[in-house]
């Protein structure tokens, strides 16, 4: 996957989207965990509804549209938060000499977001000939088209749709799924290879398997494999397995056998499955926590009680976690395995929330919590979809883990976690660029940063930029600066403009 810094227009236009400006803000609320000498956790910006400040038009305020999220680059000073959206809008485009009509019903974009300073940038609209399939002479689009989107290990971008049933024809039988190569500079999708396209056609049907979400493993594009959990009164999964490029012959069947809670049996609406290698994969229902499974549907691990029982703290922690909705993340930080999961629905508080918990593998013990953010959630907007999506870049060198979390319809945010060798008390990393001079009404900074804002001493923003050295102001007095460099780090600094 190609890494590009963009430059951002705070208001853009384009044949995609109109892209309305979201206000970012910072969850100042302080975060300890232990008495703070090991690991350190603080947000970057929050864009959400207890926040005020949840996006507009142009955005991902179409609810129902916008069902998945991803982030994508290995880097977080070029990571881009992608996040799917459909709109109805009725097309038809002409047949020519090589293609048939094209008849689709919605508009296919994917928003683009910079991973560090949040700020969304040109929206990528999808070719018209992608989630189509060929009937009769014409080109239909297939139901619900770009429902879901993920990063396969190769970097390609993952789309797929929702199956309402994998056992019908045509329209709501088929799952397609395309292995893309984003380009960012031009805004467009520069290539995209349909990789799966599968249906388990039966004149009488024997269930009704429906697939909301997808998880992905290996590279889509030569070998891999696509899980979908099945919606509804069931505890299945389906395996599609990708083998030199070729679109998948048939699906395996597995069976989950058992849930945590105990007395879940299903897993209802919108359950997503999270592969973490080829012989594991994380589940989360509806009415269950996240788990880790093997690929015969035995439960391996997560938040099931030990023999020995569970700590004081995580016996508090998981007394206070709700079931609804789903998403999970698992990842590795100086020697030690965390989960990042869904925490709390939209009810109750923290609600619209995410956790952090630190599994111990070798012992079969107890986890230990280590946080629960944002402290006021993110909104108590309805999520029918169940979409809780962690998304974690890590900095290995700097044991950091860059955490961007997706609650849909109440908010999107990005928080490092980051663990301490030194034993000092862990802040976000203060940064070595300065203000090097003010010449009129410009500020000038001595190198190119990332994010670049001005404000008032009565904390009003009267200017704001990313990826520029310099900024102009437009008025005389005194002003805070707050800039975040190329690497994520921040600095603040004060400025008199005469």
């Amino acid at each position: 996957m190609k890494k590009l810094l963009l430059s951002v227009a705070a208001l853009c236009f384009s044949a995609a989207a109109f892209c309305a400006p979201v206000e970012q803000k910072k969850d100042t609320a302080v975060y300890t965990i232990g008495d703070g000498s090991l690991y350190g956790f603080e947000n970057v910006w929050i864009q959400s509804r207890s926040y005020s400040n949840f996006p507009t038009e142009g955005s991902y305020e179409v609810a129902a549209a916008s069902r998945g999220m991803t982030v994508v680059g290995d880097d977080v000073a070029t990571a881009k938060v992608l996040i799917v959206k459909r709109t109805t809008e009725a097309k038809i485009v002409p047949a020519t000499a090589t293609t048939p009509v094209i008849k689709k019903d919605n508009k296919l974009e994917i928003l683009v977001f910079n991973g560090l300073t949040g700020d969304q940038e040109q929206t990528i609209e999808l070719p018209d000939s992608m989630f189509c399939y060929l009937e009769n002479d014409t080109l239909w689009q297939t139901g619900f088209p770009i429902n879901d989107i993920h990063v396969d290990n190769a970097g390609n971008v993952i789309l797929a749709n929702m199956v309402l049933n994998i056992y019908n024809k045509y329209n709501s039988g088929r799952l397609m799924v395309y292995a893309c190569d984003l380009d960012f500079t031009n805004h467009t999708v520069a290539t995209a290879k349909k990789v799966v396209d599968y249906m388990e056609y039966s004149e009488e049907a024997p269930a009704t398997y429906r697939i909301d979400y997808i998880g992905v493993y290996g590279d889509l594009l030569t070998n891999g494999y696509v899980l979908g959990a099945i919606s509804g009164a069931y505890a299945d999964i389906v395996k599609l397995t990708i083998e030199n490029g070729a679109n998948p012959d048939f699906m395996e069947p597995i069976t989950a056998k058992e849930f945590v809670p105990a007395a879940a049996t299903q897993l209802s609406t919108g359950p997503r499955a999270f592969p973490l290698d080829e012989t594991n994969f994380y589940l989360d229902g509806q009415d269950s926590f996240a788990g880790l499974y093997d690929m015969d549907g035995n439960y391996v691990d997560g938040f099931k009680e030990p023999e020995g029982g569970y700590s004081e703290a995580m016996s508090a922690y998981v007394k206070n976690m709700t079931t609804g909705n789903n998403g999970v993340c698992e990842f590795n930080l100086s020697g030690k395995t965390f989960m990042v999961h869904s925490y709390r629905n939209t009810t109750g508080t923290p609600a619209s929330s995410f956790g952090i918990i630190k599994l111990d593998l070798e012992g079969g013990g107890s986890p230990e919590p280590m946080v629960v953010f944002p402290t006021v959630g993110m909104g108590t907007e309805s999520n029918g979809v169940r979409t809780a999506l962690p998304r974690v870049i890590i900095d290995q060198p700097n044991n950091t883990a860059h955490i961007w979390a997706y609650q849909q319809n109440n908010g999107l945010a990005y928080y490092k976690f980051t663990a301490v060798e030194t034993g000092t008390k862990n802040v976000l990393a203060g940064s070595d660029v300065k203000v090097n001079n003010v010449i009129g009404n410009r500020i000038n900074m001595t190198e190119e940063v990332a994010s670049l804002e001005v404000f008032s001493v009565l904390g009003q923003r009267v200017a704001g930029a990313t990826n520029v050295s310099s900024i102009e102001v437009p008025a005389n007095g005194i002003f805070v600066v707050k800039a975040i460099d190329m690497k994520g780090a921040s600095m603040t600094e004060k400025v008199i403009l005469k």
